[in-house]
C-alpha cells in the first residue's frame, strides 16, 4: 500500500501509534509521524519501485480515507488477478515451444 504521508500518519495515529517502535518517540503528533513516514519512504523508494503489486490508497476531498475497507480490498484483489494473469501470460510465451524447438526424428 501506498500513499501520502499524511493519510498513513493518520492511519497509524486510529490504529494506535504506540504500539509501533517507529512511531515511539513522535508521541501520537500526526505531524511528527508523517515527517518519519515521509523519511521513510525517500529512505524505501528503490525498494518500492520493485514491488509486484503497488495499491496507492485513494485520498478523499477532506485529506481523509477515499474509500470503505470494502472498496479498497476490491481493488487490492483486482490488481492481484491482473498480475496472477499477466504472469501467467508471460511464463506461456516463455514456455511455449519456437519453431525448430522441436525435432521429429525417425519418420
Amino acid at each position: 500500500m501506498s500513499g501520502t504521508p499524511a493519510l498513513l500518519a493518520s492511519r497509524v495515529t486510529r490504529d494506535g501509534a504506540e504500539a509501533r517502535p517507529l512511531f515511539a518517540d513522535a508521541n501520537g503528533d500526526e505531524a511528527k509521524i508523517a515527517a518519519i513516514i515521509q523519511d521513510l519512504q525517500a529512505e524505501r523508494a528503490e525498494m518500492y519501485a520493485n514491488a509486484d503489486v503497488t495499491i496507492k490508497l485513494l485520498v478523499g476531498d477532506d485529506g481523509g480515507e477515499g474509500e470503505d475497507l470494502d472498496g479498497l480490498n476490491r481493488r487490492v484483489l483486482s490488481c492481484l488477478l491482473r498480475r496472477i494473469e499477466e504472469d501467467d501470460t508471460k511464463s506461456r510465451l516463455r514456455n511455449e515451444p519456437k519453431p525448430g524447438d522441436i525435432e521429429v526424428t525417425g519418420m
